[in-house]
């Protein structure tokens, strides 16, 4: 029998180097989830199981926009999924706090922000510092 592999197409995963997102329909986060690279990002443990993946995230073109994609989605279905995945994904309260922030700032950020270099680390660094109200640091 011959296994044939789904097209990367519908498997577009964040640490892929050399998939366009755009031609993507389905972000597969494999491994690491959108709250590890985020608590990594924060100082929160990342699961032992997936920290070597959470410490390349400056090798991963395309994880920014893949987060973004991941953020859209979870507003789109209601913003308390939102709230729910960040409540559920971080035990302290002001981390939980800062996932909201975040995620709502990613999903309403230009994707030109995003292509200038400006990483997803240095966004959330911008988020812990500054919360929504305040302008990005470009």
């Amino acid at each position: 029998s011959t296994k044939k592999f789904l097209s990367r197409t519908f498997n577009v995963k964040p640490y892929y180097k050399k998939t366009a997102l755009e031609d993507g329909k389905v972000v597969h986060f494999h491994g690491a989830k959108p709250h590890d690279y985020m608590g990594h990002w924060i100082g929160v443990d990342c699961n032992p199981a997936v920290k070597f993946i959470c410490e390349k995230t400056d090798d991963f073109p395309i994880l920014c926009r893949s987060l973004k994609t991941f953020a859209i989605s979870m507003l789109t279905a209601g913003p308390e999924l939102l709230v729910d995945y960040c409540t559920a994904s971080f035990k302290d309260m002001e981390n939980s706090k800062i996932c909201v922030r975040y995620m709502r700032r990613l999903s309403a950020l230009d994707d030109k922000y995003l292509m200038r270099g400006n990483s997803c680390e240095k966004l959330m660094k911008n988020t812990v510092h500054t919360g929504w109200g305040k302008t990005l640091v470009s």
